[in-house]
């Protein structure tokens, strides 16, 4: 019985030590569906004390490939063995934001922000509180943001209205989305300052062109061709 169960744990080291060079070989390639695959063998093969660092790694790697389910129910996972992990927190309101749950989102973001400070986490809690109409809420956020001149070099992807992606400062971003609540209330003439200073921050931001126009056929009178560009985070 001891020779089988040395043999036993061989085999479960060998394994391992297999699951671990194949995970790093798959990072090597950026290959992140072999990494998801060889983590969860490893976390298999691993003991349970041990476990919640590779979980850890595991909903990063969830993350990444937009698989914000399974990224979420480690995340809480994680936020439950070590309350301390922020970072968990973080990622898990992204989940639950990109899943379509605002409420719970929102309460993740609200643990987060105090902590980390960072204008990308105000910058999403503001969406999140804009898509609920809880708009002093969100202005407070979008001051935060633009108080922080951190904000003008930190990137934030913005989803356009045919689902292409632009990635640009967080800054330029939140000066959109006070553009958008302001259009919201047909207030166009400071809509268009915003917009025009988030441009000024990023030229090429096709959003808050796009919303300027807008402004400017209303400030004319004109009917406009298109609908505003509104955030989605």
């Amino acid at each position: 019985m001891i020779n089988v169960s040395l043999a036993q744990s061989s085999i479960t080291d060998s394994l391992r030590s297999h699951y671990e060079r194949t995970y790093q070989q798959a990072l090597v390639y950026n290959d992140i569906s072999v990494a998801i695959n060889s983590l969860q063998n490893l976390i298999a093969e691993t003991p349970a004390s041990n476990k919640i660092v590779l979980k850890d790694t595991l909903a990063m790697l969830y993350f990444a490939s937009k698989s914000y389910y399974s990224a979420l129910v480690l995340s809480k996972e994680v936020q439950q063995a070590d309350a301390s992990n922020i970072n968990a927190s973080a990622r898990a309101a992204e989940c639950y934001q990109n899943l379509g749950d605002i409420k719970n989102a929102i309460l993740d973001y609200e643990k987060v922000v105090p902590i980390l400070k960072n204008p990308y986490y105000y910058y999403q809690l503001a969406v999140c509180q804009y898509n609920l109409k809880r708009l002093a809420e969100c202005e407070a956020n979008i001051n935060r943001v633009l108080a922080d001149t951190s904000s003008n070099k930190i990137g934030v992807n913005f989803i356009l209205p045919n689902g292409a992606e632009q990635q640009i400062p967080v800054s330029a971003a939140v000066l959109n989305m006070a553009a958008v609540i302001r259009m919201d209330a047909k207030n166009f003439v400071e809509a268009k300052k915003h917009l025009e200073n988030a441009l000024k921050i990023f030229p090429d931001f096709e959003g808050a062109q796009q919303n300027l126009n807008y402004c400017n056929q209303n400030l004319k009178g004109t009917k406009p061709k298109t609908s505003p560009t509104k955030t989605k985070g």
